[in-house]
Formats: structure tokens, sequence, C-alpha cells
């Protein structure tokens, strides 16, 4: 068996009251998102390599961010595909 690493990140607000206004005003989602980047763990120097690759072509000094991507579908299209030899699983959960 391989010992795996995973990195996580959410999206939404976990709370089950509705009719609350979240931060700023803004709505309570009714969705949440958790999304994980699996790889191995011997396999995290190669990755994080082709990763900083990509986000030095791309985004030169700052980190990988889709709202610095905007609408632009091409580049958005370009960066995926420069990302996908770089050896991880995207992990996808939804909550509603």
């Amino acid at each position: 068996m391989h010992d795996h690493i995973a990195f996580l990140d959410e999206w939404g607000n976990n709370g089950l009251d509705f009719t609350k206004p979240g931060r700023a005003g803004v709505p309570v989602s009714t969705h949440f998102i958790v999304t994980a980047i699996i790889l191995r763990k011997e396999q995290l120097s190669e990755a994080e390599a082709q990763v900083e690759a990509v986000r030095k072509r791309f985004f030169q000094t700052g980190p990988i961010q889709s709202a610095k991507v905007g609408s632009d579908d091409k580049r958005r299209i370009l960066i995926l595909k420069q990302l996908l030899p770089v050896p991880f699983q995207l992990v996808l959960f939804q909550f509603n």
C-alpha cells in the first residue's frame, strides 16, 4: 500500500439556518463543497515542481487563483491542460 497525502479546500457555509444572512449580508449558501487533491507521498516533490512551473508561467509572482483567470476560458483551458501531467487525483464532494 502507498502512503498518500491530501490537500483540502472548501467552499460554502456549513450553517443550516438559511433565513439568516451570511457574511457581509450575502445569503447563506445552500451547498457546501469539499475538494481534495490526493497524491502519493513519493510523488509530492515531482508534483510541486510541475505545479510551480505552471504557476510561474501563468501567474508569475502570485498564487494560482481562479479569480485571476476571470472569464478567460481559453486561458483557463490552457492552464488546466498544463496541469494534466501532474500526478494527482481530484476528488469533490457536494453537500446540499
